[in-house]
């Protein structure tokens, strides 16, 4: 651990003493005889497994008067760091590997200021990360618990979470050993009302009928029409169908049964 600081500006200042506060009682003790310069740094092989420790800098004039604490500053114990990644607003988050309190804040100048989950997130095993352009931050390296965790996770920009997905296993959609994340291109968007294209293959807008806008037929049974996002919607209800031909439309040869609420529907 190396500390560096600004030299003192007010009267003469003959050295200084940095002070400590480390397990198992933090209390601040001196971690230095006087120094004539503006570093110290230490070294210790039991710092880490989620230690952290706290550092002060005093001055001291000829006369041996000490001032007080200058700016605390925060040094977690790191112990089998795994990843980084940079925050929208510049910071790096680093995950801690095999900590309870394993996400780490470390500002653009190096100083680690605080932790920013608690155990229970449960992000132990998380060994990547990445954030996406609407600054929700993903985290995967969960696909191999035995509890049914899902492989990736997404956060919103404070860290409250939005979803997960990705079960343990070999078949399509399921991980084994996750290896990494990463985040490819603009953040999807959505508007409307939409209109059918090359690329449409059933685009349903449900104002007052039940067609699609390429002439599909619609068989409805218990269906309601009712506001919807743009226009109308229908509502579907648990015991409610609403059934398309899907030969020459969704590529099946099994009707496309919908299931969805007030909103335009399209594949």
């Amino acid at each position: 651990m190396g500390l560096d600081w600004q030299p003192g500006s007010i009267g003469t200042v003959a050295g200084y003493r940095v002070y400590r506060a480390a397990a198992p009682q933090y209390r601040y003790e001196a971690a230095s005889d006087l120094l004539t310069g503006t570093h110290f740094e230490e070294f210790s092989a039991g710092f880490g497994d989620g230690e952290h420790r706290m550092y002060a800098v005093t001055a001291v004039d000829a006369a041996g008067r000490e001032s007080g604490f200058g700016e605390l500053v925060y040094v977690p114990g790191i112990d089998a760091a795994v990843a980084v990644a940079t925050s929208p607003d510049g910071a790096r988050l680093v995950p801690n590997g095999g900590n309870l309190y394993p996400l780490l804040r470390q500002q653009p100048d190096g100083r680690y200021t605080h932790r920013l989950v608690n155990v229970h997130y449960d992000l132990g095993n998380a060994h990547s990360l990445a954030y996406d352009p609407l600054g929700r931050l993903l985290v995967s390296g969960f696909g191999e618990s035995s509890f049914g965790r899902k492989a990736v996770r997404i956060y919103d920009p404070e860290l409250r979470p939005v979803m997960a997905f990705g079960d343990s296993g070999s078949a399509p959609g399921q991980f084994i050993s996750p290896a990494g994340l990463a985040v490819w291109g603009e953040a999807c968007s959505y508007g409307g009302p939409y209109t059918a294209d090359s690329h449409t293959l059933l685009l349903l807008h449900f104002d007052g009928n039940y067609a699609g806008a390429q002439g599909e037929v619609g068989t409805p049974e218990g269906t309601s029409f009712v506001e919807g996002r743009h226009g109308q919607g229908v509502l579907i209800n648990e015991a409610d169908t609403l059934t398309y031909p899907t030969a020459g439309t969704a590529g099946s040869s099994s009707p496309a049964r919908i299931r969805s609420r007030k909103a335009d529907w399209a594949i």
